[in-house]
């Protein structure tokens, strides 16, 4: 059974399988790059939200420096496009990994936990879809932020056990960038100020760039040009360094046409 598959079928309609029965599907936007600076598209944000010009603490953190010092003012050539992801939606719902229960955890309690949150939203309730049911036979109450597809989510078996926090309820709610993108300009984080509170600010000015500003693939001719950002290996799954604040970006995959 062939699964993990990528099949395009137009330019800004593609298709991932993960299974024959499990498929996504992905609606691009197709955005031109003639000019742009390589660097604040590849890591959108960073610039504005990190300090990149002094000495931070750790040995990653001065890779990065490194990788911005030299290509910063890096563009690309004529020709060159990325696709801006737009939309997604599965097919139907289904759980992350195998189902898997816990004998010290409560699905009532994990169950109330969630509910508490729900009563507790105010007037975030209109961004959110709460499900209280069975499903396959199991006890399911899930709360899903209908804006950025965000999901806190238990499963309870006959035994009253609740799913661990890595089987995970997924559903097929049609999620938007646009729609996420607003809502996190929306809901700035306003907390303390704590070394943790800094980087959730951080993590959220970074997330709200790579929404309006990242790209989920690119071009040949813009492909060459990252190339060229030497720093970076560029191999499956990138071992080096900086090759981390890319994650999974710097894996390639082969589009069934």
């Amino acid at each position: 059974m062939q699964t993990n598959i990528l099949k395009r079928i137009s330019a800004t309609q593609w298709t991932y399988e993960r299974t024959p029965e499990l498929k996504q599907n992905l609606s691009f936007e197709l955005v031109k790059l003639d000019g742009e600076n390589i660097f604040d598209r590849v890591l959108p944000g960073y610039r504005e939200n990190i300090d990149l010009t002094s000495d931070l603490d750790t040995r990653l953190d001065q890779d990065l420096i490194k990788f911005y010092q030299r290509y910063k003012d890096s563009k690309f050539p004529s020709d060159s496009y990325c696709y801006r992801l737009k939309e997604t939606q599965w097919n139907q719902p289904y759980i992350e990994t195998k189902l898997e229960f816990d004998s010290f955890s409560s699905f009532n309690e994990q169950k109330q936990q969630i509910l508490s949150r729900y009563n507790n939203l105010n007037e975030d309730k209109k961004y959110f879809k709460l499900l209280d049911t069975q499903w396959h036979g199991y006890n399911l109450i899930s709360l899903e932020n209908l804006e950025t597809a965000e999901t806190q989510s238990k499963l309870g078996n006959s035994d009253n056990q609740s799913t661990n926090s890595q089987s995970k309820f997924i559903s097929n709610t049609l999620w938007n960038a646009d729609k996420n993108l607003a809502y996190e300009k929306s809901h700035l984080y306003s907390g303390g100020d704590t070394q943790i509170d800094s980087w959730l600010v951080q993590n959220q000015h970074l997330n709200i760039a790579k929404l309006d500003k990242g790209c989920f693939a690119f071009n040949t001719q813009a492909i060459k040009a990252i190339q060229k950002l030497n720093m970076i290996n560029w191999k499956q799954g990138d071992s080096s360094d900086i090759g981390q604040f890319f994650g999974r970006r710097t894996w390639s995959y082969t589009i069934d046409k």
